[in-house]
C-alpha cells in the first residue's frame, strides 16, 4: 500500500510517499481502502515534533487521521453498529 511517512521532525519536505506492507488486523480493527486522506493539525504538529518521538504517538507511525474509503476487512471482534 502507499503511505506518507516522515522519519524525523521538520517542515513539509520531510514527508515522503512510500510503499508499506498491509497492516495485520488486530481483533477490533477495520481495514479501510482509502479513497481520500488528509493531514490535519495534529498530524502537522506531530511532523513538526510537538508530540515527541514519532513511534511513541498513537497506534501507527503513518500519519493521516482523516480518511474516507471502504471497509475491506474486519478483525474477529469488530462489530457493526447502526446509526
Amino acid at each position: 500500500m502507499r503511505a506518507i511517512r516522515f522519519e524525523n521532525a521538520g517542515n513539509a519536505d520531510v514527508i515522503k510517499l512510500v510503499e508499506e506492507p498491509l497492516p495485520q488486523l488486530r481483533p477490533d480493527d477495520l481495514l479501510v481502502r482509502v479513497h481520500a486522506a488528509g493531514l490535519n493539525r495534529a498530524d502537522i504538529l506531530q511532523r513538526e515534533g510537538f508530540y515527541g518521538e514519532q513511534p511513541d504517538f498513537g497506534d501507527s507511525v503513518i500519519p493521516g487521521l482523516e480518511i474516507a474509503g471502504e471497509v475491506v476487512g474486519a478483525g474477529v471482534d469488530a462489530q457493526r453498529t447502526k446509526n
